[in-house]
């Protein structure tokens, strides 16, 4: 598996998810929060 196949997993992006919001993470540079990206999903 290639490390972009890695960095981008489901499982990664799940865990990724999580430390966001267990941070209480701002909006990103898109100015999504983690609350709109969990609407689009």
């Amino acid at each position: 598996m290639e490390l972009m196949e890695m960095i981008l997993s489901q499982k990664n992006m799940e865990e990724a998810m999580k430390a966001v919001k267990s941070n209480k993470g701002s909006p990103g540079i898109d100015d999504m929060t983690v609350n709109e990206i969990d609407e689009c999903q």
